[in-house]
């Protein structure tokens, strides 16, 4: 776990009785906090009332830590306690010794301001350890950095808006899902013409991702 400043320590156990109520709860989720979860504990709350830093579209972000009952933990309960709560939440999966971060990009909704929309969620690997530090004088610019220390690969720069680079970042994952896909049929395809022609599309995509 990572060691935030003493004054943003909340260390508080939260039920999961308490994402029952949610207008979206049903059987099947309940099914997963039930067998897939063990503990939820508030860890840290990052804002200008714990941190010399600012508010801007955000009033404070949120660090959960989830103990895990198994390996792994369906990525729709994470959505259901994001989408009732409207600020970030860094999430850190706990499994034995192992830990992982999880962050979505989420926009409180405008009808709405107790609940947020959630997008798309990055997400690190498994390790011993999490080395995340809190980086930015405003609760977004920290927000920001998190995910762009979760993965690196989304390449969000400091002059990129945040809601540009995730579009960027999702159009790029389906261009690798594309060529992913293309892969497994031209290992497949016997005929060498259409092997090739795969493999010109192929290149195609594979220029667009640059």
């Amino acid at each position: 776990m990572m060691s935030f400043p003493k004054s943003t320590e909340v260390n508080r156990f939260v039920p999961k009785e308490s994402f029952y109520r949610h207008a979206a709860f049903t059987p099947k989720l309940r099914d997963v906090f039930v067998t897939q979860i063990e503990k939820i504990t508030w860890k840290y709350k990052l804002a200008p009332s714990t941190l010399n830093i600012t508010a801007k579209t955000y009033e404070e972000l949120q660090v959960f830590e989830i103990k895990l009952k198994g390996s792994s933990l369906d990525e729709s309960a994470l959505k259901l306690i994001d989408a009732s709560i409207p600020y970030p939440i860094l999430f850190v999966l706990v499994r034995g010794s192992q830990v992982q971060a999880k962050i979505a990009y989420k926009e409180p909704r405008t009808k709405d301001e107790n609940k947020a929309n959630v997008d798309v969620y990055f997400t690190s690997a498994w390790c011993s350890g999490l080395d995340l530090s809190i980086k930015g004088n405003s609760v977004d610019a920290i927000y920001e950095n998190f995910i762009r220390q979760i993965k690196p690969e989304a390449r969000i720069a400091p002059e990129t808006s945040i809601k540009t680079a995730v579009e960027t970042y999702k159009e790029q994952e389906k261009i690798r899902a594309q060529i992913e896909a293309l892969n497994k049929r031209i290992s497949r395809e016997p005929q060498d013409n259409k092997r090739q022609a795969l493999a010109r599309e192929r290149v195609v995509l594979q220029n667009k991702l640059k």
